[in-house]
């Protein structure tokens, strides 16, 4: 049905399927399925987001350091 709609230009503009096709449905579809991509990797996973965790902590501590001069 997308396939039809974006491809026969059912709009009144052309950019208006690309930008329908392109910002909308595909931007956030790709957003949806990293969530899920990245939910699954940390549950297979938790060390990682002790990894993570502690990654963020050192840049934390270090920003903190430099701003004290």
């Amino acid at each position: 049905m997308i396939v039809n709609i974006l491809g026969n230009e059912f709009f009144l503009h052309d950019s208006a399927s690309f930008y329908l096709g392109h910002h909308i449905i595909a931007k956030g579809g790709s957003g949806i399925a990293l969530f899920f991509i990245a939910y699954a990797v940390l549950k297979l996973l938790p060390e990682l987001l002790d990894l993570i965790d502690n990654l963020w902590q050192l840049i934390r501590e270090d920003l903190r350091l430099i701003r004290r001069g």
